[in-house]
């Protein structure tokens, strides 16, 4: 498929560019770095990585066309450059900078998930269970959360994604509580030994889905 040599060619363009990257980190260059980074995604994915950090995330993927298979790549490229600068604006103590751009590398690791049937999503965990490492002194939006619900019940845990679901639910997020309720109906359909890996249980499941219901019609 046309899209698979895209990706090929992409991530081949973003080895070399993220290795120019690591080079002038370890130099301590920081501001070439940056610069590299900069023309690097402008280069490569066509898009303003410092105005990423400046708009919403929903004008962010609006930039993209809906369900085109090549976005997999985009959302990946884009993502390791901003998490690379978000290591070099904290290296500098600039620490808001780097919060944003930890953030929307965040949020596009997230939406690469999606396209599982794409890519291999499970070689970018590490990444992810990194960033919310490197985020989790700070309180993280709402749409951030979300995502990241997708995220723990792709990876089989559970029951944090739940402690997330309640969150929202408690904080008035209607939308969340038929996703929520979504959710755990996918998880009724997993084995007992799969959900009690995901440290929750059958009983724990069906009651969760009457707590979402009653708040859903309160």
């Amino acid at each position: 498929m046309l899209y698979r040599d895209y990706l090929e060619r992409l991530f081949e363009m973003f080895a070399v560019a993220l290795a120019r990257v690591s080079y002038l980190k370890e130099q301590k260059k920081y501001d070439e770095a940056l610069l590299e980074i900069m023309d690097s995604g402008k280069k490569i994915v066509g898009i303003d990585l410092n105005m990423l950090n400046y708009i919403s995330d929903v004008d962010m993927m609006n930039l993209f066309k809906s369900d085109d298979p090549s976005n997999a790549g985009r959302f990946l490229v884009l993502a390791g450059f901003l998490n690379e600068e978000g290591d070099i604006h904290f290296n500098l103590k600039n620490n808001n900078e780097g919060f944003r751009c930890y953030l929307k590398s965040l949020v596009l690791y997230c939406e690469a998930l999606k396209y599982k049937d794409v890519i291999k999503t499970h070689e970018y965990f590490d990444k992810i269970e990194k960033l919310i490492e490197n985020l989790q002194e700070y309180d993280l939006p709402w749409n951030v959360k979300s995502n990241l619900i997708n995220y723990y019940e792709e990876v089989g845990k559970y029951s944090i994604a739940e402690d997330l679901i309640f969150e929202l639910a408690d904080a008035g997020d209607e939308q969340i509580l038929l996703s929520g309720i979504s959710f755990y109906n996918r998880l009724l359909l997993k084995t007992d030994e799969e959900i009690e890996k995901g440290n929750l249980t059958r009983e724990e499941i069906e009651n969760a889905i009457l707590e979402l219901n009653k708040m859903a019609h309160r």
